[in-house]
């Protein structure tokens, strides 16, 4: 099944395993969403889609960092994501699956 939810305040995904739609609100300060780790249960294949927003009528510099659980990776880097909120509801959708070749699962930004 396909979740939806809405933060106002840093974020950790649970591993529960659901397709998510995860709405961070960066009208007040940035966030920080931080990725589940991968291990078995999580499966391959599983999406999140990320959106920053703000409230109507507000101007930001505030942004949505989206960190990788330690020693994973997005697309292949354990550095931050991160979406600046200037531009106004930025959105990233990541997938677990493998990128390289081997079987391992990576954050993939699709």
């Amino acid at each position: 099944s396909f979740l939806t939810s809405y933060k106002t305040a840093d974020y950790t995904v649970d591993s529960s395993g659901h397709d998510m739609l995860i709405q961070m609100d960066v009208t007040a300060a940035s966030r920080t969403l931080t990725l589940p780790a991968y291990s078995s249960s999580l499966n391959a294949g599983r999406k999140l889609i990320i959106k920053s927003v703000i409230s109507s009528g507000t101007s930001t510099s505030n942004r949505l960092i989206i960190a990788p659980a330690s020693g994973d990776t997005i697309d292949g880097s354990t550095s931050n994501l991160s979406l600046d909120d200037s531009a106004c509801f930025q959105s990233v959708t990541l997938m677990l699956g493998v990128i390289d070749g081997s079987d391992d699962l990576h954050w993939v930004i699709v």
